[in-house]
């Protein structure tokens, strides 16, 4: 049996690490806790997946629970046959933005802070993977991951209607040697920051 498992932690002057809380849930099956945000109430979200069983057949579940800042459960959403989830953020009005990616599917989606849907957007299967999201200060959101064996870069309004697509090759990427961007950040001026990986000169 696998748990999700989540520690909220304050850091004090001298650098010593203190736990507030713990938070642990399990479905007893194999589940997995993959992303994490915080609104500016500072309610968590915990974003992963379960592979809950459905007629004697291992389904992934999508799951995201909200906690309080004491680490008392709010909410929990449980998603058939929509894969991992990959990157969480909140913005301004503590909507939550989240993106999946898995078994060939992708998607990108917005909830209330109560946990209903807004929008969701599935993106085509050529779409290797989709990693992180981010949301700026209007509620933009910008979603990161790969195309083939290129990186992507994807930008979303708050409404979830595609604003642009841009994809980058930054060091003659190939099958065998593919590029990502995996984290996102933005900041008060909605400059883009990214992280990531590729191959140059035989060196990972």
């Amino acid at each position: 049996m696998l748990s999700k498992f989540l520690a909220a932690a304050t850091y004090r002057p001298a650098g010593v690490f203190s736990e507030r809380w713990i938070f642990e849930a399990d479905t007893t099956y194999e589940d997995f806790g993959t992303a994490i945000a915080v609104d500016s109430d500072g309610n968590f979200y915990v974003g992963g997946y379960t592979n809950y069983p459905v007629d004697a057949v291992v389904v992934p579940r999508m799951v995201i629970i909200k906690l309080n800042k004491y680490g008392a459960v709010q909410w929990l959403r449980r998603v058939q046959n929509i894969p991992y989830i990959q990157g969480l953020a909140c913005d301004s009005s503590n909507n939550v933005y989240g993106v999946s990616s898995g078994f060939g599917q992708n998607y990108v989606f917005s909830m209330t802070s109560a946990g209903v849907f807004r929008w969701q957007q599935s993106l085509p299967s050529a779409i290797t993977d989709l990693r992180d999201i981010t949301v700026d200060g209007s509620a933009n959101a910008y979603v990161c991951g790969r195309i083939d064996y290129k990186t992507l870069l994807l930008k979303y309004n708050a409404s979830g209607t595609l604003q642009w697509q841009v994809t980058l090759d930054y060091a003659s990427s190939s099958p065998s040697r593919p590029e990502e961007f995996t984290r996102l950040s933005t900041d008060a001026s909605g400059n883009i920051y990214a992280a990531g990986k590729y191959y140059k000169d035989s060196v990972y």
